[in-house]
């Protein structure tokens, strides 16, 4: 699915009152706080960044927000808490869980080509604990326009893997 299908389709028009706006300048992002169809309250977020040309969509419930600026990052209010965003690596000291990134399908030409995977060299940085934790990279590939994805290799990636081989 696709931003504009799980943003844009799951909206709760009856709230849209609701809906704001914000900015993340120095991210080059603007976003929208909204009601998804389920919830009367704000409860969903999606975010566009204008210069790599990218959404990103995910739950979150926040109903004022203020940009770094005034203050040295954003601040948001939710449930009578005021938030420092963009800053920390955890969920208010607990761990975060079920975080992920997955990146869209590959246009590789006009179907005449395919594309093969060998191997992945890790290029992000543990930035509490170098000797603690994995990230997990999954590979899926399709053969075919309108096939399932399927999972070919789930790699552990830690602060010392150097490159993980994969058949893709």
């Amino acid at each position: 699915m696709y931003c504009s299908e799980l943003c844009f389709g799951d909206i709760n028009l009856g709230q849209s009152f609701k809906i704001h706006a914000f900015t993340i300048a120095d991210k080059n992002e603007v976003g929208w706080f909204y009601c998804s169809s389920s919830s009367t309250e704000i409860d969903r977020y999606v975010i566009y960044n204008y210069i790599e040309n990218i959404w990103f969509y995910g739950n979150l419930s926040r109903t004022a927000w203020l940009d770094a600026g005034i203050e040295n990052y954003p601040r948001a209010v939710s449930d009578g808490y005021l938030y420092q965003q963009e800053i920390g690596f955890n969920d208010d000291g607990s761990p975060m869980t079920n975080v992920f990134i997955e990146s869209s399908d590959f246009d590789i030409g006009d179907g005449e080509q395919f594309t093969f995977i060998r191997r992945i060299i890790p290029d992000f940085k543990f930035l509490q604990n170098d000797n603690a934790g994995n990230i997990n990279i999954v590979v899926k590939t399709r053969n075919f326009p309108g096939e399932s994805l399927s999972t070919n290799s789930t790699n552990a990636i830690s602060s010392s893997t150097t490159q993980a081989y994969v058949r893709g």
